[in-house]
């Protein structure tokens, strides 16, 4: 079943993307699971969710997070 996604995270200081992941359900929103790293940038500046791409493949999700994460450095 293709329920999975690829979702952005981006600065609401200055729109930057920091985080690229690939998830289900609520998990481009939660904060539950994160590294200290992701925490200290959404502690100074917040964040907003977009996704990337939608109602796909796990194994597809893989490619694009990987692909994305690639991108952005």
């Amino acid at each position: 079943m293709d329920r999975f996604y690829v979702y952005c995270h981006v600065k609401k200081t200055d729109g930057k993307c920091f985080y690229i992941g690939k998830g289900t359900g609520d998990r481009a929103e939660s904060k539950k699971g994160r590294n200290k790293y992701w925490h200290k940038i959404v502690n100074k500046h917040g964040f907003d969710s977009i996704i990337l791409v939608n109602n796909i493949s796990e194994e597809k999700a893989f490619d694009l997070e990987a692909d994305f994460c690639n991108q952005i450095g």
